[in-house]
């Protein structure tokens, strides 16, 4: 037990007895600390007292993280008096970045996590160096000191950039955590907020799918557009498609998703080789060449950034830039698949939860809006409109 003398006039005065139970004191000075700092010491005391005398030799992250974050004259006090034999290796934020890079690039090499997963943690580095100095001690960062980040991340990034940035860096922490370099996560208890931004969502119609196709500047861009708004493929997925993954005779494409290779079972779907997309195969001048040659043959397989060259192409059909081109064309096939053939083949063909589905691709679509007034009475029934059967057909020679 340790006791605290509040009569002396110039400083505070905790005693306790050690395991030889001798007494022993350190004081602080009134001008310099409160008397909350003395009482949390006076806690902190007790707990390694306790520790000591149960042979315990495992600290609460509450009262390691005190000790840690104490001023250097308290932790020396505490040394001292032989109640720590010393403190935790004090790492910077550039020890933390530069350790936990290295076990990316080592998960990469390795095959467990993908190079765009290397590349997005080397932004978030930068992003987060921009606000903090690489030499502060990571136990100077605090939740005061996250929000403030936070609130200066918001002065150029949109939030769903903001919750992917503070995600990433509390996979940081975490490692951190995991290695002894650090208690608590200084991001503990922030918000991260939300991926999504219903402004990003946009419908991209038929009729702009066909205006894209009509000024794409070679036949390998009309072939991305197709795959990507028709056949509803990720960029990396159309980019790795190869020829041999064409089942003209199944009518089928197998899809390869590098963002899915890590699960086995979900690494490879089946994608149906809608009548519009095949349209589009078929015609390609590249069909006959070698069967393990990439359907893209303009980049090979490598991982590029399509919106810029898509943006040229926005621009020379006379549409208005639309927010993540790719997304949209994806989310807009998935509402199209999902009221078509109903939600599981919607996550089967497209290659996601039904989950997913519901946060990431679901928006509102004006045509939607229109079809319902279209009916004065607003009780169409199905066999009215064609039906589940007849309406297949139907989407299927409109697109």
């Amino acid at each position: 037990m340790a006791t605290i003398s509040k009569n002396r006039p110039y400083h505070w005065e905790i005693q306790f007895q050690d395991l030889h139970r001798r007494r022993k004191t350190i004081t602080l000075p009134k001008s310099k600390y409160t008397e909350k700092t003395a009482n949390a010491l006076k806690d902190v005391i007790e707990t390694l007292l306790f520790k000591a005398n149960n042979s315990d030799e495992t600290l609460d992250k509450r009262t390691l993280t005190w000790i840690e974050t104490a001023p250097p004259d308290i932790q020396q006090k505490l040394i001292k008096r032989g109640l720590i034999e010393g403190l935790p290796q004090r790492r910077t934020c550039k020890e933390l970045w530069d350790a936990f890079l290295q076990d990316r690039e080592k998960q990469v090499a390795e095959g467990t996590a993908e190079d765009s997963t290397l590349e997005a943690d080397l932004r978030i580095r930068r992003r987060f160096s921009v606000f903090f100095d690489e030499r502060t001690m990571l136990s100077e960062l605090t939740k005061e000191r996250m929000l403030e980040w936070k609130l200066e991340l918001r002065k150029t990034y949109a939030e769903a950039t903001i919750k992917g940035t503070l995600v990433k860096t509390r996979t940081a922490f975490n490692w951190a955590i995991r290695n002894g370099w650090l208690a608590v996560s200084p991001l503990r208890g922030v918000p991260t907020g939300s991926y999504e931004n219903e402004d990003n969502n946009r419908d991209i119609t038929i009729d702009e799918y066909h205006r894209l196709l009509n000024v794409c500047p070679c036949y390998d861009w009309t072939t991305i557009i197709a795959l990507a708004r028709i056949g509803g493929l990720r960029p990396c997925e159309v980019l790795h498609l190869k020829w041999y993954d064409v089942k003209w005779n199944e009518n089928a494409l197998l899809v390869f998703s590098p963002k899915m290779k890590r699960y086995p079972k979900k690494a490879i779907r089946q994608v149906p080789l809608f009548p519009a997309l095949r349209e589009i195969l078929e015609n390609h001048p590249n069909r006959n060449d070698s069967g393990s040659g990439f359907v893209i043959s303009r980049y090979g397989g490598r991982k590029t950034n399509l919106v810029t060259q898509y943006r040229r192409i926005e621009k020379r059909a006379g549409l208005e830039e639309i927010p993540r081109p790719f997304d949209n064309m994806r989310a807009s096939r998935s509402m199209e698949i999902d009221a078509e053939f109903g939600p599981f083949y919607e996550s089967q063909w497209l290659g996601h939860s039904q989950q997913v589905a519901e946060k990431s691709y679901r928006h509102y679509r004006s045509a939607d809006f229109q079809r319902a007034t279209a009916d004065p009475t607003g009780m169409r029934k199905p066999d009215e409109t064609g039906g589940t059967e007849n309406r297949k057909d139907d989407q299927a020679d409109e697109v």
